[in-house]
């Protein structure tokens, strides 16, 4: 096909295609020409005098523009957006001069290539301002994620010493009950010996200390997969999974042993404190209550205190399994 003959009357109209809806508004503001946007199918109507191709296209779109588009012929100008690319440079080209500026309807000069070029650096811009949208959102989103996380992390642990506070560790050990399947469980009450005696002596600043420190110290002897909370001012709970009565009384001697050695720095100096401690274990299949074993543990625990402190004391906690009929 010829070169179609061109109208010096008749203003021309700019096709686009493959803009995203955020930026064909701008491209019309800025371009000041008519403009209208089309399908890739729509490309092959001879009424477009020029055909700019937005970010969006691919290069199978590429090969469906360029025969769509020159169906009519090959004299019309074909504009591909590089938006990642030197805008300046490729509309300064002398290609441009040959392939599309003598092919407009109208006589060009340095404000048409101005028109393109800002068109063109506009929709730069736009997709620049809409990633950097996008990546405040993304932060945004992650500030919320950590900020729910410290809720979380807020919610169900003590501020002083970092371990579970008293409904987080109760929970956990309603399910750890109402989950248990035959494998032994053991709990356990550790209460500083007299803890009054080092808020006098330490002020309650150093009471906090010793607090934190002996948190510090179970914390270290308990394993991944047991538990520790606070439930009182100076009492703790622990959950031991999978530990029987052999176990619990290691575990128990251990955590006296390691406070009994523990030095915790004080302003007015090192203090050192003793625990008592009580657990309760349910062995095998053995029927339990989570409060039955707290039960249980707590009169281990006075019996340690009762016994002259600085104790620990394992008991066997009592079934909560309903007694059968009596025979007739």
């Amino acid at each position: 096909m010829g070169p179609r003959p061109v109208n010096e009357t008749r203003q021309p109209i700019i096709a686009a295609t493959l803009f995203p809806d955020i930026l064909a508004l701008p491209l019309a503001d800025i371009i000041q020409l008519p403009i209208q946007f089309v399908s890739i199918e729509d490309c092959s109507k001879s009424d477009w005098c020029a055909l700019i191709v937005g970010p969006e296209a691919t290069r199978a779109d590429y090969g469906r523009i360029i025969r769509a588009w020159y169906s009519e012929g090959d004299n019309r100008p074909l504009l591909a957006c590089p938006v990642d690319g030197n805008i300046a440079s490729w509309l300064e080209g002398r290609e441009m001069d040959r392939i599309i500026w003598n092919t407009l309807s109208v006589p060009p000069g340095p404000r048409d290539r101005r028109i393109v070029l800002r068109a063109l650096e506009s929709a730069k811009s736009e997709i620049g301002r809409l990633r950097d949208s996008l990546a405040s959102l993304e932060v945004r989103n992650r500030g919320l994620i950590d900020l729910a996380s410290q809720l979380r992390r807020d919610a169900t642990t003590c501020p002083l010493t970092g371990v579970f506070n008293r409904r987080a560790i109760e929970g956990l050990l309603e399910g750890e009950v109402a989950g248990r399947s035959g494998s032994p469980l053991s709990v356990g009450f550790v209460d500083i010996d007299r803890f009054r005696e080092t808020n006098k002596r330490h002020l309650h600043t150093g009471g906090d200390i010793v607090i934190r420190g002996v948190a510090g110290v179970i914390s270290t002897i308990i394993r991944e997969s047991d538990a520790l909370g606070r439930i009182g001012g100076d009492e703790f709970l622990i959950i031991a999974r999978g530990t029987g009565m052999e176990g619990a009384t290691a575990l128990a001697a251990r955590i006296r042993q390691s406070v009994t050695a523990a030095r915790f720095d004080c302003q007015n100096g090192p203090a050192s404190t003793t625990v008592s401690i009580g657990f309760a274990v349910a062995e095998g299949i053995q029927a339990v209550s989570a409060q039955s074993l707290k039960d249980m543990a707590a009169k281990a625990l006075l019996e340690a205190k009762e016994a002259g402190r600085d104790r620990a004391v394992v008991r066997f906690a009592r079934s909560t399994q309903p007694e059968g009929p009596t025979p007739a």
